[in-house]
């Protein structure tokens, strides 16, 4: 009745109640919004965790069945020191951490793998510290994983080169060598990375490999 008196209608006042309400709501959601995101991210990131946690326990399972014990490894090592080699090294072949790229059980997990060592590369690249990638990475080193596969993959090959050399007199490994089909691909892979390299394209050549190859009287030009 007195609204009535005054020349207000009930229905105005509703309206600029509900305004009101809603001018102060959007300042609340405008003042707590950093928070809310801060909140996400860090819900996020507690995610992360738990699934790069998850990977390392498949990782830890994966070497269980793989893997030998380092008690073996050594016992293999003693056994070569004192040059008896009744401790054959085919028990060990293929015992370790390198989970294949084309995992057929969980291709997930062996993309999970390479991520591990291309943010491995990245890290030590840039140089800047990141403790939780250096938490993660000691974790793995712990566990016995090799960041640098394809940098001990090129010393195996080298050192078969080398074998081969002493047996045939020359580096001049078949293409399609029958007793080694990898070997004569890797040559042929090293003359063909060389020669990008030399053209300024990409590739894995080095200067230090092209001398260890040189070294070996290595025909680059076959």
């Amino acid at each position: 009745m007195k609204l009535a008196l005054c020349g207000v209608r009930s229905s105005e006042i509703f309206v600029g109640y509900a305004c009101r309400l809603l001018t102060i709501s959007l300042l609340d959601t405008h003042r707590l919004y950093p928070f809310f995101l801060h909140d996400t991210a860090t819900e996020r990131t507690k995610r992360q965790n738990e699934d790069w946690e998850q990977r390392l326990e498949q990782l830890k399972d994966y070497k269980k069945e793989h893997g030998v014990s380092r008690s073996m490894c050594m016992l293999w090592l003693f056994s070569v020191l004192r040059r008896d080699l009744t401790l054959s090294l085919v028990p060990f072949a293929g015992q370790d951490c390198l989970v294949p790229h084309g995992y057929s059980k969980d291709a997930s997990f062996a993309e999970w793998i390479h991520r591990q060592r291309t943010t491995y590369a990245t890290h030590i690249k840039e140089g800047r510290k990141n403790k939780m990638v250096e938490e993660r990475m000691k974790k793995l080193e712990d566990l016995g994983f090799n960041f640098r596969v394809h940098v001990d993959k090129w010393s195996e090959h080298y050192e078969q080169l080398k074998d081969y050399r002493k047996q045939h007199g020359d580096c001049l490994v078949p293409t399609h060598f029958s007793s080694n089909p990898r070997l004569g691909r890797w040559v042929h892979t090293q003359r063909h990375q060389r020669r990008l390299m030399m053209k300024g394209k990409k590739s894995s050549m080095t200067e230090d490999r092209i001398k260890l190859l040189d070294d070996l009287d290595f025909n680059w030009g076959k």
